[in-house]
């Protein structure tokens, strides 16, 4: 009987662990799943299944990749067994604890995705901003064009672009004129298909350093620098105007929407159906202007 019985509670325990655990990959809108195996996969809006029975995982690495316009925020917390859930990378799943394989259990990795919105990296003496999406019906022909004014916008981004294809790449473009003397530009893209690193392969990024945990390059000897916010998005400025937008973006200083712009922000957030759109202020909102002439008249007359 005692035999029988050990058999019996055996096949139970048995029957367990061949149940194992289910890792649900739920999959929020803005961008996709994929694992260094290339055995995972699972696309935007989309909930997938991987089943492992109670045995030894071999394990994968899975990267959240955004869509052009939005940016990764991390690993989603909640209810039940959460991978990575708090930290900003790669999650990793090998090997499982215990308590995953061993029994029937549901264990979730939730990426989240938010949109990429690339005024929160303009300062708050933001003085100008020029925004165009250039693979849109209408867009502004975004090559580098002779102009017969001096520093139009399209003469920047071409200065800007320090020989990359930005324009010919990009989702959408902003260009930010700072309200500092002489003046400071800043350049912003959010790249389609094509990735920042590839991009950038042959622009003769050098001398690599860290501001806000963002990599910063120098761009050969252009006096430019280049920073990736993610794997889609770069940041290019002159000086120190690349720094001061990581110092918005972080948080750390006031961003555009704290400055004399804040107002008119609107005629920038009408999305790609409205392929070109700017927003500029005059000097006399960022400090004191002197009158014109003799110092009486004002700058109506």
């Amino acid at each position: 009987m005692t035999a029988l019985l050990l058999r019996a509670v055996s096949i139970a325990m048995l029957l367990v662990l061949l149940q194992g655990c289910r890792i649900l990959f739920v999959v929020p809108t803005g961008g996709q799943l994929v694992s260094d195996s290339g055995n995972n996969y699972c696309a935007g809006g989309s909930t997938c299944i991987l089943d492992l029975p109670g045995i030894p995982y071999a394990g994968d690495t899975f990267t959240a990749v955004p869509d052009p316009g939005y940016r990764f925020a991390g690993w989603s917390d909640g209810e039940g067994p959460h991978f990575c859930a708090g930290s900003v990378g790669t999650c990793r799943i090998a090997p499982l604890p215990a308590n995953l394989t061993q029994h029937s259990i549901d264990a979730y990795m939730k990426p989240i995705f938010e949109p990429q919105e690339l005024l929160d990296l303009l300062p708050a003496a933001t003085r100008g901003v020029f925004q165009v999406y250039p693979g849109e019906p209408g867009a502004l022909d975004t090559a580098t064009v002779d102009t017969p004014w001096a520093l139009g916008p399209l003469q920047v981004l071409g200065q800007l672009s320090a020989g990359m294809d930005i324009a010919g790449n990009a989702y959408r473009i902003v260009l930010a004129q700072l309200a500092d003397s002489p003046d400071q530009f800043l350049l912003l893209a959010e790249l389609t298909g094509t990735g920042v690193d590839t991009l950038s392969a042959g622009a003769g990024l050098v001398n690599p350093r860290t501001y806000q945990d963002y990599p910063i390059w120098e761009i050969g000897s252009s006096g430019l620098e280049l920073t990736k916010i993610d794997a889609h998005t770069l940041a290019i400025g002159t000086g120190t105007s690349v720094d001061r937008a990581l110092d918005a973006y972080v948080g750390l200083k006031a961003n555009i929407e704290l400055g004399p712009l804040a107002p008119y922000l609107g005629a920038l957030d009408a999305g790609p159906g409205t392929p070109n759109s700017f927003v500029y202020g005059l000097p006399a909102l960022y400090g004191p202007v002197p009158a014109p002439g003799d110092g009486t008249a004002s700058l109506s007359q």
